[in-house]
């Protein structure tokens, strides 16, 4: 009897096959499940893998950053830490410049006779901090270091003048004249035996506004020999104290506008 291809019967071999079909069809289903079930906890097991060998490195890196910490302050760079932040503070010199050109005028000599500034918006770290808590869109600084300038207007002997010159740049902050316009005062005065010169100034002072981040596992950069030359310059700035207001003058019952003030009958 010959067996022909054409006369095969699906549903025989159905029939005669249904539970080998149905062990396929269940160990697939099986295999399915085991890898949707699976394949996230292995996926997840290997992001903590990769955490945890990250912190670990962190954590070995601790013992040698402690070790170079503690070199640093004991460094001739952490003794002039101090020092920097005079020259190039991390907030608004407003204070600071104001207090450092009077003892500059007083040093030389001269008198300041105008003086004028913007100084913007000024407000403490804690401030700032706040502010950028609550809002989402922070405007940042492009550069490293912004400015602060005043205007001023002083007087006195050309020699006077230029020694306000050459102090005003060597105190801190650090300072520099970025505008100036020099006039003889006694010009045409008959008698007059010293030359005296006017001097219209615009003082540029700098601050430092950028954020200074550093990882732990992070070694401390060296200071190089052009650093360290820096280092030594700053040291021969004059450092201006602790410019803070302390007390409030004024007040009480003083009449600032000059008006007369009617005496108060007590009616006896």
């Amino acid at each position: 009897m010959t067996f022909r291809l054409t006369e095969l019967n699906p549903r025989y071999l159905i029939d005669s096959r249904r539970y080998q079909l149905l062990s396929v069809v269940a160990a697939t289903v099986v295999v399915l499940l085991l890898l949707l079930g699976i394949m996230p906890q292995v996926q997840a097991a290997l992001d903590l893998s990769s955490k945890q060998t990250a912190e670990t490195k962190k954590l070995d890196a601790l013992p040698r950053k402690a070790q170079e910490l503690e070199n640093l302050s004991s460094s001739p760079v952490a003794q002039q830490i101090q020092t920097v932040e005079k020259v190039l503070p991390s907030s608004k010199p407003l204070l600071e410049l104001l207090t450092s050109l009077n003892l500059a005028a007083r040093e030389s000599q001269v008198n300041i006779s105008a003086l004028s500034l913007s100084p913007g918006s000024i407000a403490t770290d804690s401030a700032s901090v706040a502010t950028t808590s609550k809002s989402k869109t922070v405007k940042k600084s492009k550069g490293t270091t912004d400015t602060l300038s005043v205007d001023l207007i002083i007087g006195g002997q050309l020699n006077d003048v230029n020694r306000f010159f050459e102090t005003v740049e060597r105190r801190a902050p650090l300072s520099t004249i970025s505008s100036m316009s020099l006039t003889k005062k006694n010009q045409g005065i008959v008698g007059s035996q010293v030359d005296s010169f006017e001097a219209e100034l615009t003082i540029t002072s700098y601050f430092f506004v950028q954020s200074v981040n550093s990882a732990v596992e992070t070694a401390l950069p060296p200071v190089t020999s052009e650093q360290q030359a820096l280092l030594e310059d700053l040291a021969t700035f004059v450092l201006a104290t602790d410019a803070q207001q302390r007390e409030i003058q004024g007040g009480g019952l003083n009449d600032l506008f000059g008006v007369d003030q009617p005496a108060i009958d007590s009616g006896t």
